[in-house]
C-alpha cells in the first residue's frame, strides 16, 4: 500500500475509534471525532474547527474543549489571529512560538492565548479549489514546530473535515447549514448586530465594532454580550464606542 494511502487509512481508523459523545449522526458529531483524533495524533492541547465565509466568522462547529472554543472566538473579537489569516490568505499559518516577535501584530490575541496556556498554534484553511469553508486550528504547549509527518497528518485531517462538510451539505436545504451544524452556528451575534444597527441608526460594520469593543473592555465572551443585547439587559449607546 502506498505511504499516502496507509497514512489515510491509519488516521481514518483513529477518527472512527473516537468515542461518540452524542446521538446526532450529523456533521457536527463527525467533526467532533475528527478534532479529537487530531488532538491525539498531533500531541495537541486542543483542536477546533471554525466555519467562516466572506462575511466573516460563522461559529465553532467542533472543539476538544470549551477553552478551544473561547480561543477561536477571541480571534473574531479582536479581529486578528492565525485563524483569520489562514482563511484570508488561503494557506496554513504555522506559529511554532507565539512569543516570537514576528507575531507581535496580534496585540490582543497573543497575550490571551498565552494566558490560556497556549505556546504554539497551527491554522489550516478548509477549502476546495478557491472556495474556503473555514479553518482547522491546532493548539500546542510547549512551543515547537510540527514535524513533517505531523504536517502530513494535519493535511489529512483537513481533507477529512472538508469531505465531511461537503458530504453533509449535499443533502442540506438550500441556504441552510448541513444537518448537525445549524445549532453550532451562532446567529445570536448577528442578530444583536442587526438590532444595534436599527436602534442606533449605524451601519453593520459599526454595530459589530461596538459589540467587539464592549466584549474586549468587559472581558466577556462576544456571544454573552450578544445575549445581553438581545435580552435588553445591555444597551450600547454611543458612549460605548
Amino acid at each position: 500500500m502506498p505511504e499516502g494511502s496507509a497514512r489515510w487509512s491509519r488516521l481514518m481508523s483513529l477518527v472512527e475509534s473516537q468515542p461518540v459523545i452524542t446521538d446526532d449522526a450529523g456533521a457536527s458529531a463527525r467533526l467532533g471525532r475528527v478534532v479529537s483524533a487530531a488532538c491525539d495524533a498531533l500531541s495537541a492541547v486542543g483542536v477546533g474547527i471554525t466555519l467562516m465565509d466572506r462575511d466573516g466568522w460563522r461559529g465553532v462547529v467542533a472543539a476538544t474543549s470549551a477553552l478551544v472554543k473561547q480561543l477561536d472566538e477571541l480571534q473574531f473579537v479582536y479581529g486578528e489571529g492565525p485563524c483569520l489569516d489562514a482563511f484570508r490568505l488561503g494557506r496554513a499559518i504555522l506559529v511554532d512560538d507565539l512569543l516570537d516577535r514576528v507575531w507581535a501584530g496580534w496585540a490582543g490575541y497573543t497575550p490571551a492565548a498565552e494566558e490560556a496556556g497556549v505556546a504554539a498554534v497551527f491554522a489550516f484553511p478548509l477549502q476546495i479549489g478557491a472556495a474556503r469553508l473555514g479553518v482547522l486550528e491546532v493548539y500546542r504547549n510547549p512551543a515547537g514546530a510540527l514535524t513533517q509527518d505531523e504536517l502530513r497528518d494535519a493535511a489529512i485531517f483537513v481533507d477529512i473535515a472538508v469531505a465531511t462538510l461537503l458530504e453533509r451539505q449535499e443533502s442540506a436545504v438550500d441556504g441552510r447549514a448541513a444537518a448537525g451544524l445549524e445549532e453550532s452556528l451562532d446567529y445570536r451575534i448577528y442578530q444583536a448586530q442587526g438590532m444595534l444597527r436599527v436602534q442606533l441608526d449605524i451601519d453593520l460594520v459599526d454595530a459589530m465594532a461596538r459589540l467587539r469593543a464592549y466584549a474586549v473592555g468587559s472581558g466577556r465572551r462576544l456571544v454573552d454580550v450578544a445575549d445581553a443585547v438581545l435580552a435588553g439587559d445591555l444597551h450600547l449607546g454611543r458612549e460605548d464606542l
